[in-house]
């Protein structure tokens, strides 16, 4: 298994230079080709106010445009040097982007996009919701956050449960994983579930090995909330990529994501995989 194809999601009108740091460096350890893409929703004008909103729909396409040829210059740049090769699309459409994303992702290895914690005030709305594309890409999703977003992959954190969406995001990262100098697997439990946790982990530790991947395991006992818990163990680790299930059911056509997989997606402090 091999990293051949990345997907960038660029947000138009907001600063994607950390992902494309992040991208970038990725591109280049893999030798892999990087399509990079851009959507964005024009202006929605009702008949009912088509003439008095129509200046305003030709002014806010004229924007969406110079933000996507701004985001397409961005791209090329960074990838200059770095990806063999590159392919780039952006557009404004009425469709859902996330799908119109996914759409593009079935030619992809995994796809990377920036925290929805990115944004700052005065720019641009998000394009499209980070959960909305876990849930229906059939790719894992690389979260790449504002600060920090190196992607070294000196050492990857798993944070493993015993549930579909970790074991996909294991074997997910699997090319990550083997580029890694050292791997660790983790698992927040109840101090009196200790003794269980070591033992499947023993057995993850295992099957990583039977790919090629050593790795060492750090059962921890809870304290407070697991998303703040297992930040400070990728803290204490010095970890420069987590690997983590996306955990969510759906309400009314809405993904509601449990309390880890939505600081992870707001808030990561390290550049996080997230598979469903």
């Amino acid at each position: 298994m091999s990293l051949t194809s990345i997907l960038l999601a660029l947000q138009p009108g907001q600063n994607n230079q950390p992902l494309l740091t992040a991208g970038a460096a990725l591109a280049a350890r893999f030798g892999a080709h990087v399509e990079g893409i851009a959507l964005a929703h024009p202006l929605r004008v009702s008949p009912s106010d088509v003439y008095l909103a129509s200046d305003l729909a030709v002014e806010d396409r004229s924007l969406r445009m110079e933000q996507m040829q701004t985001a397409e210059a961005a791209f090329r740049q960074a990838m200059q040097g770095q990806a063999p090769s590159i392919a780039w699309h952006a557009d404004l459409t009425s469709a859902d982007v996330a799908t119109e994303i996914d759409a593009h992702a079935r030619a992809s290895d995994f796809i990377m996009v920036a925290s929805e914690g990115q944004q700052s005030p005065g720019e641009a709305a998000l394009s499209f919701r980070i959960g909305d594309l876990i849930m229906q890409a059939g790719r894992p999703v690389l979260v790449v956050p504002p600060v920090g977003a190196e992607t070294r992959l000196q050492h990857g954190l798993i944070a493993w449960k015993d549930s579909a969406p970790a074991r996909r995001a294991l074997a997910d990262s699997l090319p990550l994983l083997r580029k890694c100098r050292q791997v660790t697997i983790t698992e927040i439990v109840p101090e009196s579930e200790l003794a269980e946790a070591r033992r499947r982990l023993r057995l993850i530790a295992g099957w990583l090995a039977r790919h090629g991947i050593e790795s060492s395991q750090h059962p921890a006992a809870a304290v407070g909330d697991d998303a703040g818990r297992l930040q400070q163990i990728a803290t204490e680790q010095k970890a420069d990529l987590l690997i983590a299930g996306a955990y969510a059911h759906s309400r009314m056509q809405e993904w509601i994501f449990g309390g880890v997989t939505r600081t992870l997606l707001s808030r990561p402090r390290l550049c996080t995989l997230l598979s469903h």
